[in-house]
């Protein structure tokens, strides 16, 4: 049973602003996790050593566990009731993260197109993760 109340798509107008809630910090736990159960094997996240070398600080979160993780703070404000996440256009990952940055999220609504019975539809949106200092790390 859901105890929290989201959106449906009459709730939706363009223009619209979401800053979406509970930022997320992530942590060595989330990594290991990650990079045990699906089997990336990038030099450049699993190696200190390699990252350096290329001119990084530390080594980098893999890409797809950021995606998941901005992806994940958006879910409660705009696809809690949706049927389907049909796709994903645009992502662009603008910066590296790190083991103990935080991700924040927003959305802006971009577009809306109404299905023939009237009652529900798509909903386009753009969705922007934020570092703890406000940068940019991935929109799509």
């Amino acid at each position: 049973m859901k105890n929290f109340k989201s959106r449906y798509f009459e709730d939706y107008n363009i223009g619209d602003e979401i800053q979406h809630s509970v930022p997320r910090t992530i942590t060595d736990g989330d990594v290991s996790l990650y990079l045990a159960t699906t089997g990336s094997r990038f030099a450049i996240n699993y190696s200190k050593k390699f990252s350096i070398d290329l001119g990084l600080k530390k080594t980098p979160v893999d890409d797809i566990l950021l995606f998941h993780m901005v992806f994940g703070r958006t879910v409660p404000d705009l696809s809690l009731n949706a049927i389907a996440n049909l796709g994903y256009a645009r992502v662009i990952f603008h910066r590296p993260v790190f083991i103990g940055d935080t991700v924040s999220a927003s959305s802006k609504i971009i577009g809306l197109k109404e299905n023939s019975n009237q009652k529900t539809g798509t909903v386009y949106v753009e969705s922007i993760g934020k570092n703890q200092n406000g940068e940019i790390v991935l929109s799509y």
